[in-house]
Protein backbone atom coordinates (compact mmCIF):
# COMPACT_ATOMS: atom_id res chain seq x y z
CA UNK A 1 0.00 0.00 0.00
CA UNK A 2 2.89 2.53 0.72
CA UNK A 3 4.15 2.11 -3.06
CA UNK A 4 0.69 2.58 -4.11
CA UNK A 5 0.25 6.27 -3.06
CA UNK A 6 3.79 7.86 -4.10
CA UNK A 7 2.79 6.14 -7.44
CA UNK A 8 -0.64 7.28 -7.23
CA UNK A 9 -0.01 10.67 -7.04
CA UNK A 10 3.04 10.60 -9.55
CA UNK A 11 0.27 9.73 -12.20
CA UNK A 12 -2.34 12.43 -10.46
CA UNK A 13 0.77 15.21 -11.05
CA UNK A 14 1.50 14.24 -14.93
CA UNK A 15 -2.55 13.63 -15.73
CA UNK A 16 -3.12 17.13 -14.26
CA UNK A 17 0.05 18.78 -15.49
CA UNK A 18 -1.20 17.33 -18.94
CA UNK A 19 -4.57 18.92 -18.33
CA UNK A 20 -2.29 22.20 -17.99
CA UNK A 21 -0.65 22.66 -21.24
CA UNK A 22 -2.08 24.78 -23.87
CA UNK A 23 -3.97 23.46 -26.87
CA UNK A 24 -3.73 24.31 -30.12
CA UNK A 25 -5.98 27.89 -30.43
CA UNK A 26 -6.72 28.23 -34.38
CA UNK A 27 -8.50 30.44 -36.89
CA UNK A 28 -10.21 29.44 -39.76
CA UNK A 29 -11.96 31.21 -42.91
CA UNK A 30 -15.03 30.09 -45.06
CA UNK A 31 -15.22 32.23 -48.22
CA UNK A 32 -19.24 32.36 -48.67
CA UNK A 33 -18.55 34.64 -51.86
CA UNK A 34 -18.26 33.31 -55.26
CA UNK A 35 -14.79 34.40 -56.40
CA UNK A 36 -11.81 32.72 -54.92
CA UNK A 37 -9.73 35.14 -52.00
CA UNK A 38 -6.15 35.01 -50.05
CA UNK A 39 -5.95 36.38 -46.79
CA UNK A 40 -2.68 37.63 -45.09
CA UNK A 41 -2.40 37.57 -40.94
CA UNK A 42 -0.66 39.75 -39.06
CA UNK A 43 0.68 38.48 -36.14
CA UNK A 44 3.23 40.79 -35.02
CA UNK A 45 5.86 37.70 -34.52
CA UNK A 46 5.87 36.62 -37.99
CA UNK A 47 4.60 38.87 -40.16
CA UNK A 48 6.80 42.11 -38.60
CA UNK A 49 3.99 44.21 -37.49
CA UNK A 50 0.11 44.07 -36.05
CA UNK A 51 -2.30 46.96 -35.16
CA UNK A 52 -2.72 49.46 -35.19
CA UNK A 53 -0.06 49.37 -37.88
CA UNK A 54 -1.73 48.49 -40.90
CA UNK A 55 0.62 49.38 -43.64
CA UNK A 56 1.52 46.14 -45.51
CA UNK A 57 5.19 45.36 -46.14
CA UNK A 58 6.85 44.97 -49.80
CA UNK A 59 6.78 41.69 -49.11
CA UNK A 60 4.80 38.91 -47.63
CA UNK A 61 5.63 36.15 -44.95
CA UNK A 62 4.83 32.88 -47.07
CA UNK A 63 4.13 30.99 -43.26
CA UNK A 64 0.58 33.71 -43.17
CA UNK A 65 -0.27 33.79 -46.35
CA UNK A 66 -3.18 31.96 -47.55
CA UNK A 67 -3.88 31.61 -51.49
CA UNK A 68 -6.49 30.10 -53.33
CA UNK A 69 -9.14 29.69 -50.50
CA UNK A 70 -12.26 28.98 -52.33
CA UNK A 71 -14.47 27.65 -49.53
CA UNK A 72 -12.82 26.60 -46.54
CA UNK A 73 -8.96 27.09 -45.02
CA UNK A 74 -6.81 27.02 -41.76
CA UNK A 75 -5.78 30.63 -41.56
CA UNK A 76 -3.89 30.64 -38.54
CA UNK A 77 -2.98 29.11 -35.38
CA UNK A 78 -0.33 27.73 -32.71
CA UNK A 79 0.25 26.36 -29.52
CA UNK A 80 -1.87 28.52 -26.94
CA UNK A 81 -4.37 28.54 -24.17
CA UNK A 82 -6.79 31.01 -25.17
CA UNK A 83 -7.15 33.23 -28.28
CA UNK A 84 -5.90 35.69 -26.15
CA UNK A 85 -2.82 33.84 -25.13
CA UNK A 86 -2.67 33.59 -29.29
CA UNK A 87 -2.70 37.12 -29.43
CA UNK A 88 0.16 37.74 -27.33
CA UNK A 89 2.41 38.64 -30.08
CA UNK A 90 0.69 41.53 -31.16
CA UNK A 91 0.85 44.86 -30.13
CA UNK A 92 -2.21 45.48 -28.94
CA UNK A 93 -3.98 42.36 -28.49
CA UNK A 94 -5.92 42.76 -32.17
CA UNK A 95 -4.85 40.34 -35.36
CA UNK A 96 -5.18 41.77 -38.66
CA UNK A 97 -6.49 39.44 -40.95
CA UNK A 98 -6.45 41.13 -44.72
CA UNK A 99 -8.57 39.30 -47.33
CA UNK A 100 -7.81 40.04 -50.85
CA UNK A 101 -9.05 39.50 -54.17
CA UNK A 102 -6.93 36.30 -55.61
CA UNK A 103 -7.89 37.31 -59.28
CA UNK A 104 -6.37 40.78 -58.76
CA UNK A 105 -3.69 39.62 -57.20
CA UNK A 106 -2.83 37.01 -60.99
CA UNK A 107 -3.55 40.03 -63.13
CA UNK A 108 -1.74 43.01 -61.43
CA UNK A 109 0.79 40.77 -59.09
CA UNK A 110 1.75 41.24 -54.83
CA UNK A 111 3.49 44.03 -55.61
CA UNK A 112 1.03 46.52 -57.26
CA UNK A 113 -1.17 44.66 -54.99
CA UNK A 114 0.36 45.50 -51.68
CA UNK A 115 2.18 49.23 -52.61
CA UNK A 116 -1.73 49.77 -53.24
CA UNK A 117 -3.41 48.26 -50.91
CA UNK A 118 -5.33 46.60 -52.11
CA UNK A 119 -7.51 44.49 -49.88
CA UNK A 120 -11.53 44.14 -49.77
CA UNK A 121 -11.43 44.20 -46.32
CA UNK A 122 -9.08 43.79 -43.29
CA UNK A 123 -10.53 41.81 -39.83
CA UNK A 124 -9.28 43.55 -36.77
CA UNK A 125 -10.04 40.99 -34.24
CA UNK A 126 -9.73 41.05 -30.25
CA UNK A 127 -9.48 37.33 -28.49
CA UNK A 128 -12.69 38.06 -27.46
CA UNK A 129 -13.82 38.33 -30.90
CA UNK A 130 -12.44 35.28 -31.79
CA UNK A 131 -14.15 33.49 -28.73
CA UNK A 132 -17.79 34.70 -30.26
CA UNK A 133 -16.72 33.00 -33.33
CA UNK A 134 -15.21 30.05 -32.17
CA UNK A 135 -12.62 30.85 -34.14
CA UNK A 136 -14.51 30.75 -37.57
CA UNK A 137 -14.29 33.85 -40.10
CA UNK A 138 -16.08 34.13 -42.64
CA UNK A 139 -15.80 36.46 -46.19
CA UNK A 140 -18.28 38.09 -46.70
CA UNK A 141 -17.99 39.04 -43.06
CA UNK A 142 -22.01 37.72 -41.90
CA UNK A 143 -24.16 39.05 -39.14
CA UNK A 144 -21.82 37.50 -36.36
CA UNK A 145 -19.10 39.86 -37.08
CA UNK A 146 -21.30 43.07 -37.53
CA UNK A 147 -20.09 44.85 -34.66
CA UNK A 148 -16.50 43.57 -35.28
CA UNK A 149 -13.91 46.19 -36.06
CA UNK A 150 -12.22 46.29 -40.23
CA UNK A 151 -11.93 48.40 -42.57
CA UNK A 152 -14.03 49.21 -44.86
CA UNK A 153 -16.33 48.49 -41.99
CA UNK A 154 -18.96 45.69 -41.90
CA UNK A 155 -21.85 47.72 -44.19
CA UNK A 156 -19.26 48.96 -47.12
CA UNK A 157 -17.96 45.37 -46.78
CA UNK A 158 -21.43 44.16 -47.86
CA UNK A 159 -22.19 46.60 -50.48
CA UNK A 160 -19.07 46.25 -51.98
CA UNK A 161 -19.43 42.21 -51.75
CA UNK A 162 -23.06 42.24 -53.47
CA UNK A 163 -21.34 45.06 -56.17
CA UNK A 164 -18.70 42.50 -56.80
CA UNK A 165 -21.50 39.44 -57.37
CA UNK A 166 -23.70 41.46 -59.39
CA UNK A 167 -20.89 42.85 -61.69
CA UNK A 168 -19.53 38.74 -62.05
CA UNK A 169 -23.02 37.85 -63.36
Amino acid sequence: MKTFIPVFLIALLFSTNGCMEAGDAQIDMRNNSHSIIACYTADGLNSGFSYPDTILPATLNNYLLREHIDSFCHVYGRRAASYNDLLSTTQCGILSIFIFDQESIDIHGWPNILSESQYLVRYDLTGDDLLSLLGLITFPPDERMASMKMWPPYETVLKECAEREAESR
